[in-house]
């Protein structure tokens, strides 16, 4: 009986568990529904998708809404499908670590920033180059900085974990943002997508890392951004281009520190000296190290996680290559069995006593 109602519990556990994560994924369920709509409707009615689709000329005609609506429309199924899988299999993997709202959040923010900075961009090739197809014959429309954005997230996530094998290496989750970036060229230069699309990807992809990175508040302590070692802008290439693009990224901080536009973090360090000669940690010429930030904390569970996982992994083979060695040595070296008759006491009584010497003689 207590089997059973302990068996009743763990699935009650199950379907709560579930049902709340199907409650924090009900936003995202929505923008997929509404994507597939507009894009229906897209290749329905092309008027409806000149009214809210977005274009730079029309951003700089206080038409601000477009900014809203053109993330749903577009002509392009092979684009909607990777939003539909970013949203749906990212996500699921996403909430588990970071709530509904800071994804939201975040998807919104890289949205439209990218929008409005291609919108500027266009503005200053027609100012440089008197070229006005990006002004005004290229439409804005579909989520690709979206899903950049998703593969960003999953990177900070999980940086080291593997997504398949290939005959040339690994792939791991920190290789997405460039993968799809790779992936999108290629297929704008087969005609697959336009060539927007693969400008919409970088850009998203640079404007996410810059949020989680330097500005995306912590939920629950005064944190704000990531400065673990995994989310660095060198891991967003390979690993033979990261010393060359390290360089790249430290001019390019202290040039924003010097304008002011970024803040380097105070580290404390203790005074090891000034803390032995004045003979303990009241001492004040003695510095204080802070507790670690948030970004480190979560580097060092991650690292420790994978550890633990390597180290499960390497036990449980041990374990059972010791139990099959265990079997065949128990089958080989099995000692016989003796099988020693107990001497009832009937039988004891029908047995000849011996003689011994001190006895006398039996007549």
């Amino acid at each position: 009986m207590k089997a059973v109602l302990d068996r009743i519990v763990k699935i009650v556990e199950e379907e709560k568990g579930g049902l709340m994560n199907g409650g924090k994924t009900l936003p995202f369920k929505i923008l997929i529904g509404v994507s597939i709509l507009g894009h229906i409707l897209s290749l329905i009615s092309p008027s409806f998708f000149q009214l809210v689709t977005l274009s730079p000329s029309s951003l700089f005609g206080i038409q601000l809404w477009r900014l809203l609506t053109s993330p749903f429309v577009g002509h392009n199924i092979l684009v909607l499908s990777i939003t539909i899988l970013s949203l749906h299999f990212g996500v699921r993997l996403l909430i588990q670590e970071y709530s509904t709202i800071h994804l939201l959040k975040t998807f919104i923010i890289t949205q439209i920033s990218c929008s409005i900075l291609l919108c500027i961009l266009s503005y200053f090739l027609f100012a440089l180059f008197a070229s006005s197809y990006l002004l005004y014959e290229v439409s804005l429309c579909g989520m690709a900085p979206v899903i950049a954005s998703v593969m960003v997230m999953v990177k900070q996530f999980l940086p080291d974990s593997i997504v398949f094998d290939t005959g040339m290496g690994r792939i791991k989750y920190t290789h997405l943002p460039l993968n799809a970036c790779l992936i999108s060229f290629i297929a704008s230069l087969f005609g697959l997508i336009r060539f927007v699309v693969p400008l919409e990807i970088l850009l998203g992809t640079q404007l996410s890392w810059t949020y989680l990175r330097f500005l995306s508040p912590h939920e629950t302590e005064a944190v704000i951004g990531d400065p673990s070692e995994h989310f660095a802008w060198a891991s967003l290439f390979p690993s033979a281009f990261r010393p060359f693009c390290t360089l790249i990224s430290k001019g390019t901080f202290r040039t924003l520190v010097k304008c002011g536009v970024c803040k380097r973090r105070q580290i404390r360090h203790v005074d090891v000296t000034s803390l032995l000669s004045n003979g303990g940690p009241s001492s004040p010429g003695m510095r204080t190290m802070p507790p670690p930030m948030d970004g480190e904390r979560k580097d060092a569970e991650r690292r420790r996680q994978k550890a633990l996982a390597e180290l499960n992994k390497r036990l449980k083979q041990q374990n059972e290559k010791k139990i099959d060695w265990d079997e065949d040595d128990d089958e080989d070296d099995k000692p016989e069995k003796v099988v020693s008759e107990s001497v009832s006491p009937s039988t004891s009584s029908s047995l000849p006593l011996l003689s011994s010497s001190s006895d006398p003689p039996i007549a």
